[in-house]
């Protein structure tokens, strides 16, 4: 579905506050249906869901394919096991290593280039974290 086919289904109830909002095309009849294709969804994510802010949403990056997105990103311990019970900090860790042009930077993707091993617990930022698992 393309998002002229998800504003058209829009209703009276996407009137919030006196202003019409567009929430993401994948949040459809109160179903985030991307969920299905990333099986590691936070809850509280519905602020973005909801409104115009899903163009910022990691999880919308990826599966719209855009071109600033990490290619490992499907398969990163590091994407799969940061905290997501605060989303709003796991977009800015998305935002500054996931999903820009400054994943080039990630020390995970670095090591991978060089096809050295990449240590399971190594932050994006170079530091290891205790617990993250494959």
């Amino acid at each position: 579905m393309d998002d002229l086919e998800a504003m058209a289904r829009y209703n009276k109830s996407d009137i919030k506050i006196g202003y019409k909002y567009m929430p993401c095309p994948r949040f459809i009849d109160n179903t985030r249906e991307c969920i299905q294709e990333i099986e590691f969804l936070p809850r509280n994510t519905f602020d973005y869901c909801t409104t115009e802010k899903y163009v910022g949403c990691p999880f919308y990056l990826i599966l719209t394919g855009d071109a600033k997105v990490c290619a490992n990103i499907r398969k990163c311990p590091a994407f799969k096991n940061f905290e997501l019970s605060d989303f709003e900090k796991f977009i800015l860790m998305t935002d500054k290593y996931c999903v820009s042009e400054n994943h080039k930077n990630c020390q995970r993707f670095i090591l991978k280039a060089k096809g050295e091993e990449v240590p399971v617990s190594l932050h994006p930022d170079g530091h290891l974290v205790e617990g993250w698992s494959k």
